[in-house]
């Protein structure tokens, strides 16, 4: 994960603003962002997988609605 740990500063800054704004806590955003990131890289490797379970799909359909958990 470099391009996370290269800009570190600038990620926590982002991730702080959108848990502000989202009203969610900043853990809740940092998990989703790194899941969203891996998902991505991973939909680019030709290799036959299947998700099995609620959250990758959700996460890829982008429907995930969280309580509020702060």
């Amino acid at each position: 994960m470099s391009w996370y740990k290269n800009f570190k500063e600038e990620w926590q800054k982002i991730i702080e603003t959108v848990a502000r704004e989202a009203n969610r806590t900043t853990q809740m955003i940092e998990k989703d962002t790194i899941q969203s990131m891996f998902l991505r890289e991973l939909s680019k490797v030709d290799l036959p997988f299947v998700f099995k379970g609620g959250t990758s799909d959700s996460c890829k359909r982008m429907s995930i609605k969280r309580s509020n958990m702060t």
